[in-house]
């Protein structure tokens, strides 16, 4: 099962949303009873905070959430933080992304 759950994000306010009880209420409820759940405050483009984040070992799963269409500067943003996400995932790890088509697609060319 689950031992550790990290929810990363640019923005200190989202974070400290997640941080309530009622999220934590949420995430037992799905499952991730006794499993450790932190958050930090990270960029999704920022290549050392992804290999600190591997440094222990690789990532499962990762997921990003409507991410990459808030990627402008620099101009190779969007690609960078697919390299990280592929970078930070364990041999036969998975990635879910979730993005809408037309919001910003110049990654997918």
């Amino acid at each position: 099962g689950l031992r550790e759950i990290l929810g990363v994000d640019l923005q200190q306010e989202l974070i400290s949303s997640a941080q309530t009880a009622e999220f934590m209420r949420l995430a037992a409820q799905e499952g991730a009873v006794g499993c450790r759940v932190d958050f930090v405050q990270g960029d999704a483009i920022d290549v050392d905070f992804f290999r600190k984040l591997t440094a222990d070992g690789r990532v499962r799963c990762l997921t990003c959430f409507t991410t990459l269409h808030w990627l402008k500067e620099p101009a190779y943003a969007q690609e960078l933080a697919l390299l990280n996400f592929a970078r930070a995932l364990a041999p036969g790890g998975q990635l879910l992304m979730v993005h809408f088509l037309g919001l910003d697609d110049a990654f997918l060319q």
